[in-house]
Order: structure tokens, then C-alpha cells, then sequence
């Protein structure tokens, strides 16, 4: 499980976008989350939604 500090709205954003990358490898959040087989899907993803993304 991951915890995300942010401001209000933000995490909302954030599960949308984390919602949109687990739909374009065919998975729910869930799946994507809790699939160890995934982390590094799961890496990416939280990434690109943070913008930490190169």
C-alpha cells in the first residue's frame, strides 16, 4: 500500500491518472497495485502521475 500526502484534489487527479495507466495494460488499479509481478508498472506509473517522469 502506498501513502500519498498532497493537497486536497490532488489525489483524486492522481487516482484518475493512476486509473488511466493501469486501464492501458488491461488491469484495474487494484491488479496494478497489488500485483507483485507489476511493481515495475506500478513504479512507472506513480511516476508519470507525480511528474517525476524524465
Amino acid at each position: 500500500m502506498y501513502l500519498l500526502f498532497a493537497e486536497p484534489g490532488l489525489l483524486d487527479n492522481q487516482g484518475a491518472c493512476l486509473a488511466a495507466h493501469a486501464a492501458d495494460y488491461g488491469l484495474t488499479t487494484q491488479q496494478l497495485s497489488s500485483d507483485v509481478s507489476r511493481q515495475s508498472e506500478l513504479v512507472a506509473a506513480l511516476s508519470s502521475c507525480s511528474g517525476m517522469a524524465p
